[in-house]
């Protein structure tokens, strides 16, 4: 679960290749709900004139492939729950 609101730390633009939507990569840190930290790519792209996430889920840890933030910037975090 999501913790206070995610810091945006580093953005990128990504621009339009072919028959992918160009956009911009955020940096996102934060911590979840129970306190561990995450780091997470957050892609956005502009929908008629006004900016829209392509993934919801911002506190997972997940990046996307070929980043421009990098190779290795997430940090996913344990599951809260084991079993």
């Amino acid at each position: 679960m999501p913790g206070p609101p995610p810091v945006i730390k580093r953005s990128a633009a990504v621009p339009a290749i072919e028959n992918r939507q160009g956009g911009w990569v955020l940096g996102l840190e934060g911590h979840t709900l129970d306190g561990q930290r995450y780091v997470s790519e957050f892609f956005v792209a502009m929908d008629k004139d006004r900016p829209r996430a392509h993934v919801g889920v911002y506190w997972t840890g997940l990046g996307l492939g070929d980043s421009p933030l990098g190779p290795d910037y997430t940090v996913v975090p344990q599951r809260a729950c084991q079993g």
